[in-house]
């Protein structure tokens, strides 16, 4: 694996969402879950457009006119280029498609289990398999380490939250952090503001 930089984008859609979204585009099926692999090949042009796209999602949210439905159609924009990117994958030839299932079952149970213990022991046991295998086989299949995926995993469920109206102090409890400070330091560290400030921002 090559040691030059990188950035990581970290996007989640709530499937009624994307469900939604897909019956206004007459019932264009938008969602991502068909997709079976973890590596998708874009051309140079396309994978502009996705970055130029998350950037444009991750900034502090807006009262501006328009704002909300904006939103949408960056989001709409941005899971008909990941099919798009998909398809291109797939129907390519010699690009080799990264995929496990024994991964792909894992992050399910992740993103179904977030306020349970999911440390590396627990996991381990839960799904029968060396601890050192595990971190192996998920940096391997997902570019992450474990405790990476969950962490991104629950911040990014918690701004959902944050966002739909929901207090701080009740949402690091729901999306599994021991303690108020050091879900508030890694909201910060990941989203440049503070949990309580984008909550204020909203109100």
């Amino acid at each position: 694996m090559s040691d030059a930089p990188y950035e990581r984008f970290v996007g989640w859609f709530h499937p009624e969402f994307v469900q939604k979204l897909s019956l206004s585009f007459l019932n264009i099926d938008l969602s991502t879950s068909k997709m079976h692999c973890n590596l998708l090949r874009a051309d140079t042009q396309t994978y502009h457009k996705i970055i130029d796209i998350f950037e444009q999602l991750l900034l502090p949210p807006s009262d501006a006119f328009g704002n909300t439905m904006l939103q949408h159609c960056y989001v709409t924009e941005l899971l008909i280029l990941l099919n798009q990117a998909h398809e291109h994958t797939t129907l390519t030839p010699g690009i080799h498609v990264i995929s496990n299932s024994k991964i792909t079952n894992i992050i399910y149970y992740i993103n179904q289990h977030l306020n349970d213990d999911l440390s590396l022991d627990s996991l381990a046991q839960q799904f029968f398999i060396s601890k050192y295998y595990l971190t192996r086989l998920f940096k391997q299949y997902t570019g992450l380490s474990l405790h990476q995926y969950v962490l991104k995993k629950r911040l990014i469920v918690a701004r959902t939250m944050l966002m739909n109206g929901e207090k701080p102090y009740d949402v690091y409890i729901d999306v599994g952090f021991n303690n108020y400070p050091h879900f508030s330091k890694s909201f910060k560290d990941e989203f440049g503001i503070a949990p309580s400030n984008l909550n204020k921002i909203l109100e």
